[in-house]
């Protein structure tokens, strides 16, 4: 749906570009309006390449994009395996660690992901994300999902439909379900935009489409240090962190890092949905196992992965099955989308089916960090290399809020979808007892479709400017390095990192 719409504007941009050259102007006041009128319709793709192209060359000489010509997707698997190819933040210079840094600040140098194996910190904060997640079941987890989605679904169909940006849409529920998840109640009032705006900002800014706001996520920091002082997550930390510290974690885990990811991924999905009928009215109508449900979440993933691309840096020289050396301190960045799409039947398609033969789709969605056979199907990352721990959680909730999400509702969107989602999921939401009229939805949609073009072409400039200035600030700040020049004598510090000198 979203092609043709994208085909209908095009064919009308084409025909305004027609009757502009029949009137006789300057052909180069025609040719300028046309090369303006097409910027909407490539310029935000080629930003999104520019900031994985940037991705690489942050590193210098030695970053490395992975899977590539050299390495294809089995020495990608081979190389997310090695032990030596382990580092999260230790790099020879400045680079893509201190820009996740700058990012995730002022979580930055606690938040689990950027620890390093082996340290007292590391082992501190895995132990307490144990804790929160372990001892809920299944069915306690599902209970919970239901509780919000019934009633954050109830309140967006009240009025019989709304336009939504779907991610933004899911954001103050995971919130909630975290909050309650880790305090044992309900969110009080008026803190939802603390919370929201804390996590808004920092998905926001790692796309480049705002800058850090740092007093507002010091506010949640301050809040969370009041909770455990008030004696909340009790039995959860050990004695080796600060009260501060403990409230990081919290707030770069649970309240950032775990809410976006999982509000991305339910946007995603929704989306995914919204924009093939076919699928969604299998869901709403002949899906009671949830078998296939399984196969859209599984399909959902593969084309739309939680993670862009994960860095991880070799602590020595690691000679590859194809006889090449990367030497120590190569930042290996390993490119999911790209991962994901070697091996599969036409890999840019939504296809839920071709999770029908073989494993099944809720063995392939949930397997811890596995390979599934021959397929390059890594949702979740590597297990023998951190897998991400809420992947149990992530699947449960995932499912329990879509299975509820088809059954009290409809969803129509013609944007882009692609992986950033820097429109955050524009779409309709329809009560599925009072549908809109087939003409008013699809003007509206070819509305939406128009809007998100253009709104893309605003971003896609300040994209630029913003990451061009966050990647200067990072590089001018350098926190990852400069942590790690002040700890170069902690014993998972390389060799290479204790012979080096800036």
């Amino acid at each position: 749906m979203a092609h043709a719409q994208d085909r209908l504007l095009l064919v009308g941009a084409s025909l305004v570009i027609a009757l502009l050259a029949l009137t006789g102007l300057n052909r180069w006041i025609v040719l300028a309006f046309a090369l303006v009128a097409s910027l909407p319709f490539w310029l935000p793709q080629q930003v999104i390449r520019l900031r994985f192209w940037l991705f690489a060359r942050i590193n210098g000489p030695e970053g490395l994009q992975l899977p590539n010509e050299t390495f294809g997707p089995e020495t990608f698997k081979w190389l997310y395996g090695q032990p030596a190819v382990r580092l999260r933040s230790i790099q020879r210079g400045v680079g893509l660690s201190d820009l996740f840094w700058y990012l995730l600040a002022p979580a930055h140098d606690i938040h689990q992901e950027h620890c390093e194996t082996g340290t007292p910190l590391y082992a501190s904060v895995a132990s307490a994300t144990r804790k929160v997640l372990s001892p809920n079941t299944s069915e306690q987890l599902t209970a919970l999902a239901n509780k919000y989605a019934e009633r954050m679904f109830s309140e967006q169909t009240a009025d019989g439909w709304r336009v939504v940006r779907l991610r933004d849409m899911y954001f103050p529920m995971f919130e909630k379900m975290f909050y309650e998840l880790l305090f044992k109640e309900e969110m009080p009032e008026g803190l939802e935009k603390l919370y929201v705006g804390s996590a808004d900002n920092v998905i926001t800014a790692l796309k480049g489409s705002t800058l850090r706001d740092m007093p507002l996520r010091d506010r949640l920091t301050a809040h969370l240090e009041d909770k455990l002082k008030a004696g909340a997550c009790k039995g959860i930390f050990d004695d080796v962190l600060t009260l501060r510290e403990k409230a990081l974690h919290l707030q770069g885990v649970f309240f950032h890092t775990g809410c976006v990811q999982i509000s991305e991924a339910a946007a995603h999905l929704t989306l995914a949905i919204a924009q093939h009928p076919a699928v969604q009215k299998r869901l709403q109508t002949a899906d009671e196992s949830g078998e296939y449900l399984d196969m859209v979440i599984a399909e959902a993933l593969r084309v739309w992965p939680l993670f862009g691309v994960a860095h991880r840096i070799t602590s020595e020289d690691v000679v590859t099955p194809e006889g090449i050396t990367l030497p120590g301190g190569t930042v290996c960045c390993f490119n999911y989308p790209k991962f994901h799409h070697i091996g599969f039947d036409n890999p840019d398609s939504f296809v839920p089916e071709r999770w029908g033969d073989g494993p099944s789709a809720r063995r392939a969605a949930s397997a811890p960090g596995g390979t599934n056979g021959d397929m390059n199907y890594i949702p979740f990352g590597m297990k023998v290399n951190r897998p991400c721990p809420a992947q149990h959680i992530s699947m449960v909730w995932l499912r329990e809020v879509a299975r509820v999400a088809v059954k009290r509702a409809s969803f129509h969107s013609a944007v882009d979808h692609v992986r950033s989602m820097p429109d955050r999921g524009l779409a309709i939401v329809e009560g599925q007892s009072t549908p809109l009229p087939w003409w008013k939805r699809s003007t509206l949609l070819a509305w939406l479709a128009l809007q998100d073009h253009v709104e893309g072409l605003g971003r896609s400039f300040v994209h630029l400017v913003l990451v061009t200035y966050m990647l200067w600030d990072s590089r001018r700040k350098a926190l990852a390095y400069n942590y790690w020049q002040k700890h170069k004598d902690e014993s998972v510090a390389p060799a290479w990192l204790k012979a080096d000198s800036r």
